[in-house]
C-alpha cells in the first residue's frame, strides 16, 4: 500500500472470486486467498457461474446439503491501519431457501450482521469499527441456515487516516 487516499484502497484479494482453486476440496475454500472453515452442519463451496454471478464468470456458492449449521470463508488477518476510523464493507448476495447470511468482523474490529438473502442480487453494507490497541483484524462471511448463498464483488475500504508511508 503506497501512499493514497484510504477511500481508493480495497483491502479485499479477489473480491470478485474470478481466482479459483479447482483442487480444493467441497469442505474447504474452492477461492485462491481466501481461507476456509468448516464449523458444523452439512455444506459444500462451489464456483458458481452464469445466471448465478454479480460480474466476472465467477461467484462464490455456499448451499447446505443437510443439517444446517455454520460455515464461513474468511479472510488472512488485514491491517488496522493507523488513524482509520471505519472499515466499510460492501458485497453483493443472492439467495435460494431458507438461508441467513451472518458477516462479522473478528478478533481487532467489530461489526454484526445477520439477515436472510433475497433472491435476486443485493447489495449488502456493513461497518467495522477498530477495536484500540489492535493490530489486525478478520472478515468472516458465514453462512447459517438451509439454502444456498451466492457472494460476488467483495469490497473492504478504509475509511480515515492514511494508508502508506
Amino acid at each position: 500500500l503506497s501512499n493514497a487516499d484510504p477511500a481508493e484502497v480495497d483491502l479485499i484479494q479477489n473480491g470478485g472470486f474470478e481466482e479459483i482453486n479447482p483442487n480444493s476440496d467441497a469442505k474447504r475454500s474452492r477461492w485462491l486467498w481466501w481461507e476456509g472453515w468448516d464449523w458444523g452442519g452439512d455444506y459444500e463451496n462451489f464456483w458458481a457461474e452464469a445466471p448465478n454471478v454479480h460480474s466476472g464468470r465467477y461467484a462464490a456458492g455456499i448451499r447446505c446439503t443437510g443439517q444446517k449449521g455454520r460455515i464461513g470463508i474468511f479472510t488472512p488477518q488485514l491491517p488496522i491501519l493507523p488513524g482509520v476510523q471505519r472499515y466499510d464493507l460492501t458485497l453483493w448476495a443472492k439467495g435460494e431457501g431458507d438461508n441467513e447470511l451472518f458477516i462479522n468482523f473478528e478478533s481487532g474490529c467489530t461489526g454484526t450482521l445477520r439477515q436472510r438473502v433475497p433472491e435476486e442480487w443485493t447489495e449488502i453494507q456493513l461497518t467495522g469499527e477498530p477495536e484500540p490497541g489492535a493490530q489486525g483484524f478478520g472478515l468472516y462471511l458465514y453462512v447459517t441456515g438451509e439454502g444456498t448463498i451466492y457472494l460476488d464483488d467483495v469490497k473492504l475500504v478504509p475509511v480515515g487516516g492514511e494508508v502508506g508511508e
